[in-house]
């Protein structure tokens, strides 16, 4: 693992117009979660931006609960494993789609950090153009306003 105890994270902590604000995220320090049984802790180094954060942010998808982090579709590097998760070792390069599922479908746009607790049933090698993280609510101004079409994502360092 990584040694840290905290991670940042861009946190919504209501739903707001985004004509009325262009600071929507607030960035936070918080605990690095542990992976449970069958997951894999994942350092994440990028994570997609695309229209559910925006409608999860100006209210049409209303989160079920706040604060949430928004982000999905992240990319990142094991950063440890729980008891029986076997199939990625610690440092390899991992992807994870909008939904993993777990006992239930999760939605990764809930609770993305530098860190994330996932199945360990992911693989991917996926290539990525990023933003660093301070830049989240400018890539989600450019979604709502220019003419981005899926290839920008955020970067955590």
């Amino acid at each position: 693992m990584s040694g840290r105890n905290t991670m940042r994270a861009m946190i919504l902590s209501r739903t707001v117009s985004l004509e009325e604000t262009d600071r929507p995220l607030r960035e936070v320090e918080m605990a690095v979660p542990e992976p449970g049984p069958g997951e894999i802790l994942v350092e994440v180094a990028a994570c997609g931006v695309c229209h559910t954060e925006l409608d999860e942010i100006e209210g049409r998808t209303t989160p079920p609960r706040f604060p949430v982090i928004p982000g999905h579709e992240i990319v990142g590097r094991v950063a440890s494993r729980g008891a029986g998760a076997s199939r990625h070792g610690e440092g390899d390069r991992v992807g994870v789609g909008w939904i993993q599922i777990k006992s239930v479908a999760n939605i990764t746009g809930r609770d993305i950090a530098e860190f994330l607790p996932v199945a360990g049933e992911i693989p991917l090698k996926p290539e990525v153009r990023t933003f660093p993280l301070e830049r989240a609510n400018e890539a989600l101004l450019e979604l709502k306003r220019g003419p981005v079409r899926g290839a920008k994502v955020l970067e955590i360092r």
